[in-house]
Parts: C-alpha cells; structure tokens; sequence
C-alpha cells in the first residue's frame, strides 16, 4: 500500500475539520488520527486520504472543494519539492526536479514530461485517482498553479489544464481559477505549457541552494524507497486489525503474523514516527467504542474481548483514551 508526505494529508485533514467535520469523523473514515500529522515530514498511510476526499464531496455537493483548500493552504504541501524547485536556473529544471522527486509526496504518483514540438505537457498519475473522483488530482493542479503564479514571473503561464476524469462542479469556477483553458475526460491528468517558457528563470536563482536542495531531496527519496510495501504503515494496521479479530492485542502476535520479528517491525514504524504500541491502542480503542455502548455486553465482557486479562485495567485504559469511564461513554451515546 502507498503512503503520502504528512503535509499533503494534514491539508486535507484541516480543511475538513474546517468546514465542520470532527475530527472523529475524520479518523473514522481515514484512519488518520491528529497524532500521526505531528511530523510534517513524516508519512502515512495513503488509502485514507481519498476515503476523505470522497466524503467532503458528498458533504458539500457543487462547492469546487480542491480549488478552495488550493487557495489557502501554504507552498510548504508539497513538502521540500516546492523549495528544491525554487532555485533552478530555468523553469524546465524547475519541472525535471519535480518529476525525479515526486515520490517523495506519495510513492504510487508517477510523472512524466512530455516534449512536442508545440507543447511540453507534465503528466500526473496515481493508482488511487479513481477512489476519489478526482479532488486530489485537482487540488495538486491547483495548488502547483497558485505556487508558479506567486513564485514565477508573471509571463510563464500554463496553456492548457487536462483531467482524466468528468468535472466535479461548475465549469466556470475552473475557467476563473486557471484563467486558461480545462478540458476533462482527457487520456491522463496534464499542465500544458508553452516550448518557450521552458528557458525562462525563476525569480530567485540561486545554484549554491538548488544544490543544497537537491542533496536534502535524495535523502528523502532514499528513505521513502527503504520502505518496502509489504511494511508500510497500512499493511501494519491491517496485521493489527486481523490479529484483534482473534481477541489478539499484542506486538509480538502482529509482528509474527508479518513474518518478522517485534524489533524489526518497530524499526519500519520509525519513518512514520509512531510507535506499534500507539497503533495498536488506536485500533482497540476504536473497538471498544463500538462494544461499550452494546448494552447487552457487560465491562467484563467488553475487556475480554479486547484482550484484558480483568475490568480495572479495560477501565483505566478507556479513561485514559477519551477522558471518560465505560459507563460515562455508554450513557453519553446512548442519549444521541
């Protein structure tokens, strides 16, 4: 399974918590707790991201959601890319660095560039396009058109936008964000630029700090492929989740169940900055949410379904999760 920089997921996670989701919500259909953002270098899981996307536009129907999160979340999204492309002495190695580097924002996101004589065309794909009908492909586009208006002299200008996939609101909030044309249903996600403004510099070209730049992006390309994906987080939780399936609650049981050993699961978890005892808190948490307000369920029985050995300790832990009791939590939902 993919991951995606933090940055990218704590966007879309702050829009949503914007525009009234709760951050239970969020967690619920994404999997992505506010503790997995701390590091915005950090990554996670990607499979949540488009479940999120998906339910804002069911939320929100006809708001041009991408366009409005690509108006007010800051450059630094796209992570290092956007200041390892600040400094190149024309706008092509601008594109061409971009293109090396984009795994760094998600390892399933493939670019190209493409030359013709009449256009150069900068291709974006990711396998998980489709689950969210487009709102990640258009909020990158969007982004990446503000950040070369802002950072870019005023005479490079994209030609032409295209998306794979059928438009999610009005066409004209689109024609007056990129005042350019945008087509849809095109062969694959595109910017279109004109030949000539491959040569054009940016407005800070500074070759000492592309090349710092460039150092610091390898390093962060090398660690983003040290991780293999059969142990990326996701595959982590879905062990997890399995194991609980079986009233399996313990770090040695998931890690055998990924043929490694405790150590070296808890060493692939470091990328991610969280530890398996945390991941697997999270998911009994969730589980014992769902059973404590079964009224035909007793504390016991919820606690040894969880894998606690007696009530006190299922207590205390639920205390410390949410800041109420079992019987506080079952009286609270019960009166919604």
């Amino acid at each position: 399974m993919y991951t995606i920089l933090n940055s990218v997921a704590t966007a879309l996670v702050d829009y949503a918590t914007t525009k009234g989701l709760t951050m239970e919500e969020v967690t619920e259909v994404s999997g992505i707790a506010r503790r997995d953002l701390i590091n915005p270098d950090a990554r996670v899981s990607h499979e949540g991201v488009p479940m999120l996307a998906k339910m804002l536009l069911e939320r929100f129907p006809g708001e041009p959601l991408p366009i409005k999160l690509a108006g007010m979340a800051p450059p630094s999204v796209f992570g290092p890319i956007t200041y390892g492309m600040q400094y190149a002495s024309r706008f092509y190695d601008c594109l061409q660095r971009f293109r090396r580097y984009s795994m760094i924002l998600s390892e399933g996101l493939n670019v190209d560039i493409l030359e013709q004589t009449e256009q150069v065309c900068l291709t974006c794909h990711h396998p998980m396009d489709t689950l969210d009908g487009g709102f990640m492909a258009e909020f990158g586009f969007s982004l990446a058109h503000r950040i070369l208006n802002e950072q870019l002299p005023e005479h490079l200008k994209i030609k032409r936008v295209e998306f794979s996939h059928s438009p999610l609101f009005e066409l004209e909030h689109y024609k007056a964000f990129f005042n350019c044309p945008v087509e849809f249903e095109a062969p694959k996600n595109a910017l279109i630029f004109d030949p000539e403004s491959m040569d054009i510099p940016p407005a800070q070209v500074d070759k000492e700090a592309f090349n710092y730049a460039e150092h610091y992006l390898q390093s962060m390309a090398e660690r983003v492929n040290s991780i293999p994906a059969n142990e990326s987080l996701a595959k982590v939780k879905q062990a997890i989740a399995m194991n609980a399936a079986n009233g399996e609650y313990h770090g040695k049981v998931v890690a055998q169940s990924m043929n490694m050993s405790l150590r070296n699961l808890q060493r692939q978890l470091e990328p991610f900055h969280v530890s398996l005892k945390d991941l697997i808190d999270e998911h009994r948490y969730e589980n014992a949410r769902r059973l404590v307000v079964d009224k035909r369920l007793s504390e016991e029985d919820v606690a040894a379904v969880l894998g606690y050995s007696e009530g006190r300790a299922f207590r205390r832990a639920f205390k410390r999760w949410s800041d109420m009791t079992p019987v506080q939590y079952r009286r609270a939902n019960a009166l919604m």
